[in-house]
């Protein structure tokens, strides 16, 4: 039957009343008259296709993703099917028109590799990666990289409907409350044993929160057969599957989604329990889903100015005009709103109060590409910039935070021009003022190794010292900052307004020395002493670790971004962490954030969730952020000061549920992921470093599995008698033995040295225990009855009597303990 009614579209496409278009959505929509369920809108379109080759576009997911790139195309969904087809007609009429010998496959050609583009310039003009099997196979090692399948096998679930509920809603998390008439669906769903028995769902039924609960209660009953199904599972799904078309039913969607979950199985070898993880990364990765973004400069950008440069008339550019468009104003606004946006309406007006000019428009914070000097040179400006200054004053006469394009590249950086007359005064004043506190904050956040030049096109040079800026600073035209070449990558690409905020907030003690009468509390806090630091003869006293620990741990916190300190109790893990997060961030409270692990503690709680909220009787579900969302949000902010996440018994958490998509941003520092309750995107800064502590021994909590442990950077803490030792000879003994100290730490290497024979390394006792100030022979008996000795209890079940012997300093030990008779004794 469906063999012949495919027959009866192909004629009527080939032979029917009305435009092309018209009858191309009968053909493919779901409601149209010649639609047969599983066959998709890329064969129809391949029919139609083939009616005109010569004229008619390939009407296929990546041409649709060209033309909307251009602007050109409305998109495929709703119900718009046969207006996006006539539109994409249209392009291809217009393109034939202009170059009548171009044939219309050359325009497929381009247009899938505009498709494939990352940013403005065209993609490779293989697929490859961007193959959907490509993509496919792509995402399948990430996803077992982070997860893999065997620990995706787990025992079945609990089948009361209370128990269920909960789990339900917590795999599928496409509603912040579980409907009242949940129940009713473990009845329902109960003779649901295959796929094909869900005709005995109703179509009404899947209405509203229909579909995510059924297939999260059929996933849960048979995981095997039916996958979750969620908003962004379905986005995967219409990625990967064109049989989803306008008009398409819940049920037959999910129909779709049960057989294309057996051909993902068949064809990638793809576990059932991978399926719906899989197609919700797909649907995460859309790669025009944001907007508002900066899409990135292209080769053309540069090529464009250089030629504007040579052919600087009214008449070349009007030929030019949409080139100039879309090469040059189209991203030099995207980076004039995102820079706005990121860092200077949030941090330099939010912050620090200060009201600049951000409106990308022509007189404001951009510059125009007409000039205006009457006929004494070209009409046109090869030179543009987006500049950020105080609203109270203009361009001319105000110290600026700018970006300029030319055709040599693109420079980032603080300018400050001879016509800001006011600004300059200051700025030099405060140079003569706070020369060597201006230095030190420069150099603090790595602002005095960018290029400091008398001009724009100046060579610019390195600070070494105070003097070095003093003497810079007496130039007219000062620029300091950074310059990409047009061969720059970066400036293709979306990470250049993550360089340029770094840029900017580097030398944000430049920009405040030039608006600010006193800015020595700013320079203070960027020079990180209002708390009188924390530097490393600070840390050196306060841990008793050598110079080398020092240089090691930081050295491993700089490459893999993730650290943890890993030893049995007692080794100080904790507060050594404390200490190093206290170092790295300059002593600043607010640079540092801990939180501790422990088996309740959630994905919810960690990185975002939804918290019920009662105002007057009514109940709300708003999204809140969680701890590392809320302090990512604030190192993002602040780029170039450095931010610290401590994570207190790392391996008491469930460390897979709380730590979801972090696992994958951990390595991937560069990439972002949709979040699953707010769909917003998130990546880890790359200022922020996470330190952690966990006992290895602890066997009440689950190990570490490798995936895990991959995106971390370990160090040992055992315990350490010459940290022991240094404390004492610098917190004197107050027991009259005067060589207490050395007994204490002779019988400290002793019982650990016994304890790791008999039982292993991670069962010793740390040295933490003996850190008291006034130690004495009671004090220490003390401590080992009270802390030391229950904790190795475990280890002598049944052999008390093994485990007193291993006891410091036992009273009246020499008095109590019977002579044993020498050999001459004995004989007289």
């Amino acid at each position: 039957m469906n063999a012949e009614w495919v027959r009866h579209g192909l004629a009527h496409l080939h032979r029917g009343d009305g435009p092309l278009a018209d009858r191309l959505a009968r053909c493919a929509s779901a409601t149209g008259p010649y639609f047969v369920p599983g066959i998709g809108w890329r064969f129809w379109a391949a029919a139609a296709h083939a009616l005109d080759p010569s004229r008619l576009p390939l009407w296929c997911p990546e041409v649709l993703a060209g033309c909307v790139r251009f602007g050109s195309a409305v998109d495929r969904g709703g119900d718009h099917l046969a207006a996006s087809f006539a539109a994409v007609t249209r392009v291809y009429e217009v393109l034939l028109e202009a170059r009548p010998g171009l044939p219309a496959g050359r325009i497929d050609r381009f247009l899938r590799a505009v498709s494939r583009a990352a940013g403005r310039e065209p993609g490779p003009a293989e697929p490859g990666l961007n193959s959907r099997d490509g993509r496919l196979k792509a995402e399948v090692r990430v996803l077992r990289a982070d997860v893999p399948v065997k620990r995706r096998i787990a025992p079945p679930p609990p089948t009361s409907p209370a128990e269920l509920l909960g789990e339900v809603a917590a795999a599928c998390g496409e509603s912040p409350a579980v409907p009242p008439s949940a129940a009713d669906w473990f009845e329902r769903l109960e003779g649901v044993r295959n796929p094909d028995d869900l005709d005995v769902l109703a179509p009404g039924w899947l209405a509203g929160d229909g579909l995510w609960l059924a297939a999260g209660v059929l996933h849960l009953r048979h995981p095997k057969l039916f996958p979750t199904w969620s908003t962004t599972v379905a986005a995967g799904q219409e990625a990967v599957d064109d049989a989803i078309v306008p008009g398409l039913s819940p049920l037959g969607r999910y129909r779709l989604l049960v057989g294309l979950a057996d051909v993902l199985r068949e064809r990638f070898r793809i576990h059932p329990l991978e399926v719906g993880d899989l197609l919700g990364r797909l649907g995460r990765r859309s790669p025009h889903a944001a907007r508002g973004r900066f899409g990135g400069f292209a080769r053309d950008t540069f090529h464009f100015l250089d030629e504007l440069a040579d052919n600087n008339s009214a008449e070349w550019m009007a030929a030019a005009r949409d080139r100039y468009r879309y090469a040059v104003r189209s991203p030099l606004v995207e980076l004039c709103d995102a820079l706005a946006e990121r860092y200077v309406r949030p941090v330099l007006g939010g912050e620090y109060g200060w009201e600049l000019e951000t409106a990308a428009k022509p007189g404001r914070a951009l510059s125009s590409v007409c000039k205006n000097d009457y006929g004494q040179s070209g009409p046109y400006q090869p030179v543009l910039w987006a500049t950020f200054y105080q609203r109270h004053a203009t361009k001319k006469t105000a110290a600026q935070l700018f970006a300029r394009l030319a055709a040599d590249g693109l420079a980032v950086g603080f300018h400050l021009s001879r016509t800001a007359r006011a600004d300059g005064r200051r700025f030099r004043a405060n140079v003569q003022a706070h020369g060597p506190l201006l230095f030190e904050a420069l150099q603090a956040t790595g602002g005095a190794s960018l290029r400091f030049a008398g001009g724009v096109d100046a060579p610019g040079v390195i600070l070494g010292s105070a003097a070095d800026l003093r003497e810079w600073a007496a130039n007219k035209d000062l620029v300091a900052g950074v310059r990409l070449g047009p061969a720059e990558a970066v400036a293709r690409t979306e990470e250049l307004v993550g360089d340029a905020i770094l840029t900017f907030d580097r030398l944000l003690p430049l920009f405040a020395a030039a608006v600010l009468d006193d800015p020595t509390p700013l320079l203070l806090k960027r020079a990180g002493r209002p708390g009188g630091g924390f530097d490393r003869t600070a840390f050196r006293e306060a841990t008793l670790l050598a110079e080398p620990w020092l240089d090691r741990a930081i050295g491993l916190l700089v490459a893999k971004r993730q650290l943890v300190l890993q030893g049995v109790p007692g080794t100080g893990k904790t507060h050594v962490a404390r200490c190093l997060a206290r170092h790295l961030t300059g002593d600043r409270p607010e640079r540092l954030a801990t939180v501790q692990f422990h088996p309740a503690y959630s994905y919810e709680e960690f990185v975002e969730g939804i918290r019920p909220k009662s105002d007057g009787g009514a109940v709300a579900y708003p999204v809140e952020p969680g701890v590392l969302v809320r302090f990512a949000e604030r190192a993002t902010r602040h780029p170039s000061e450095q931010h610290v996440l401590l994570v207190d018994e790392l391996n008491r958490g469930n460390l897979p549920r709380v730590f979801g998509e972090l696992l994958y941003l951990m390595e991937y520092r560069d990439q972002a992921v949709t979040l699953p309750y707010s769909k917003a995107p998130f990546r880890l800064p790359p200022n922020l470093m996470l330190i952690a502590t966990l006992n290895p021994a602890d066997r009440s909590v689950t190990p570490l599995d490798q995936a895990t442990r991959r995106r971390f950077a370990f160090i040992d803490m055992p315990p350490d008698a010459a940290v022991l030792s240094r404390w004492l000879t610098r917190h004197p003994p107050a027991d009259p033995d005067p060589e207490f100290g050395g007994h204490l730490v002779n019988w400290f290497e002793q019982v650990n040295g016994q304890l790791a024979r008999d039982f292993g390394p991670d069962r010793q006792i740390g040295h933490a225990y003996w850190l008291r100030e006034q130690m004495t022979r009671d004090l220490v008996r003390t401590t080992w009855k009270h802390e030391v000795r229950p904790a190795l209890a475990d280890l002598f079940a049944g052999r008390p009597d093994r485990l007193d012997r291993l006891a410091p300093f036992a009273p009246d030990a020499a008095a109590t303990r019977k002579r044993r008779p020498s050999a001459p004794e004995v004989a007289r």
